[in-house]
């Protein structure tokens, strides 16, 4: 969370400038690097949180229960990595930088 939070903050910083370029349409007025930030903030201070109270957070009946569930949200997880990688892969190609506003998948043509 920290790595991604950083991240979406590196792309807030890039188009914060007045008159930069923002990459697709906002949703409730926020770019999706801006909501990414949020969320990850979100998520790190929910952790902390959880940290700071961990001996209120001992299910241990729960635990158990729950591990077929946790090896299909893991898989969802390594699923939705994978095709977000191939997907990047075929839009960008071969290339190490892809173009600013892509039209077309560059491995297929």
């Amino acid at each position: 969370a920290v790595i991604g939070a950083i991240f979406a903050l590196r792309q807030v910083i890039l188009h914060i400038v007045q008159g930069s370029e923002h990459y697709g349409s906002a949703f409730l007025g926020l770019h999706l690097y801006t909501w990414a930030f949020i969320v990850f903030y979100v998520a790190i201070f929910g952790i902390s949180v959880m940290l700071l109270l961990d001996k209120y957070f001992v299910f241990s009946k729960i635990q158990q229960r729950c591990s077929f569930v946790s090896y299909c949200l893991i898989a969802l997880l390594i699923g939705v990595a994978l095709f977000n990688t191939l997907g990047t892969f075929a839009l960008c190609g071969f290339h190490t930088m892809c173009i600013p506003f892509p039209s077309k998948y560059l491995l297929f043509s």
